[in-house]
């Protein structure tokens, strides 16, 4: 879901991605289409408005990875102004260290175990 809402590049989180109502209308209606999956594999149902406050769903989902959407601005087209939100960068920053030691420590148990020794002995 995340892919969807546009927040990856290159299958990584890019950190100066930021999103809309508008540009996360793939991401509603993906959510809609695979409602009842969805919601079973996080435990919470979705909004009944995703489609008009998609952004809201999105944070909702990365509140439960230490994750936040926070607002950066508007844009105004022909007079409409839309509200466009980033990743929060600390909770980002965060989440990024966490998963580098968490690959630092899979790897470091992984070589010990191939090698018959167990790192938490």
């Amino acid at each position: 879901m995340v892919f969807i809402s546009g927040l990856l590049k290159n299958g990584e989180v890019d950190p100066s991605a930021t999103v809309s109502q508008e540009s996360l209308a793939g991401f509603a209606s993906f959510c809609q289409m695979n409602q009842t999956i969805i919601e079973e594999t996080i435990g919470n149902e979705l909004r009944k408005d995703i489609g008009v406050r998609a952004a809201m769903q999105l944070n909702k989902l990365l509140k439960m990875a230490g994750l936040t959407l926070v607002s950066c601005g508007r844009k105004t087209n022909d007079g409409v102004q839309t509200r466009e939100y980033r990743l929060e960068p600390r909770r980002l920053a965060l989440m990024s260290r966490l998963a580098s030691n968490y690959r630092v420590i899979e790897a470091r148990s992984s070589n010990e175990q191939s090698h018959g020794r167990s790192w938490a002995a």
